[in-house]
């Protein structure tokens, strides 16, 4: 009787120790997903490499997120998730169209990516979703990114407070921050790895972005200063362009303008090779004729730029920085 009990006991003994097994598979481990720790982000500007102390794939982002796929002493193997135009594989960006870097890869990085997908935009462009994994020095990474953005925050309202008023990060949009911050941080003397942190968290929750706080357009406005404003609201222009004649001075202000307006980040440094086949060559192009597609695009009487570039780049750029952009790339 004793052995008969015993005996009807095994299959549900071998039942509960079968799934247990099967909990234990499901559980996710370290570094598995799942894992409240296997997600850390990029601290700082941070070296993505080959190997523990190895070759140099990628430069990544303040702000990254990191997916942790193992973990050797000082060092974490991660890899990085991003969007890559056709064309400019050497870059991922976190969405399409928008100009969030994550990462920039070297030629080695490149080769050694995992392309995931592929996509094409609203406007024909492929983008490519690739995934480069490396080691990176663990000490460079946190856990949370809140203390990240606290510490560019930080920064951010310590040293850009020393010219003027503080901007918002609602106060434009994640493609118009870098043109904005080009001369910004400059003056504030930001490091590169400085500049980048406070790139990343005003682009992160610029207007538009899913990290931005709660702020309207007309509240945007009306925090920016005097001067910012009598810049920005400028007399109606007239239907028929002038003709932009100019001098060595005016073309000097020009090409640096085209360097400080940030307008080489689409059309190349020389404005004759941009970073996508889509985008014009605009060195060579008539003065009058270039200087009219920029009033066009920023009135909106032209619209057909990409994801609204053109309209966001030209939106705080007066008419007199016009006729010296168009009139040096037609010395060109």
């Amino acid at each position: 009787m004793n052995n008969r009990h015993v005996i009807s006991e095994w299959p549900r003994t071998l039942v509960t120790v079968a799934l247990a097994a099967f909990i234990i598979v499901l559980a996710p481990g370290p570094g598995r997903a799942g894992d409240s720790h296997d997600v850390r982000f990029a601290k700082t500007l941070l070296s993505l490499r080959d190997a523990i102390d190895g070759a140099v794939i990628a430069e990544v982002m303040p702000g990254t997120a990191l997916r942790v796929l193992a973990t050797k002493g000082a060092w974490l193997e991660v890899a990085v998730s991003g969007w890559s135009p056709a064309g400019g594989e050497n870059y991922l960006f976190k969405e399409m169209g928008q100009r969030i870097r994550l990462a920039k890869l070297t030629e080695k990085g490149r080769s050694l990516r995992t392309v995931i997908a592929e996509k094409e935009d609203y406007y024909e462009n492929t983008w490519q979703n690739a995934r480069p994994a490396g080691w990176v020095k663990a000490a460079d990474t946190a856990a949370d990114i809140d203390a990240v953005w606290a510490e560019a925050s930080d920064l951010f309202h310590k040293r850009c407070t020393r010219c003027h008023a503080l901007h918002r990060p609602t106060e434009f949009t994640a493609n118009q921050w870098p043109s904005i911050l080009k001369i910004m941080t400059v003056r504030a003397g930001l490091s590169a790895d400085r500049k980048a942190l406070v790139t990343q968290f005003l682009q992160t929750h610029a207007k538009g972005q899913k990290g931005a706080a709660a702020a309207t357009t007309a509240g945007s406005k009306r925090g920016a200063s005097k001067t910012q404003t009598a810049t920005a609201e400028e007399a109606p222009a007239s239907d028929q362009p002038p003709h932009i004649t100019g001098d060595a001075k005016l073309a000097a202000t020009g090409a640096a303008l085209f360097q400080s307006r940030n307008c080489v980040a689409c059309h190349g440094d020389d404005a004759r090779t941009p970073v996508l086949p889509s985008y014009p060559i605009l060195a060579g192009q008539n003065a009058d004729y270039s200087f009219k597609q920029m009033r066009d695009f920023k009135s909106g009487a032209r619209s057909n730029d990409q994801y609204g570039m053109m309209k966001e780049t030209l939106a705080d750029i007066p008419e007199q920085e016009m006729r010296a952009l168009a009139y040096w790339l037609s010395t060109q």
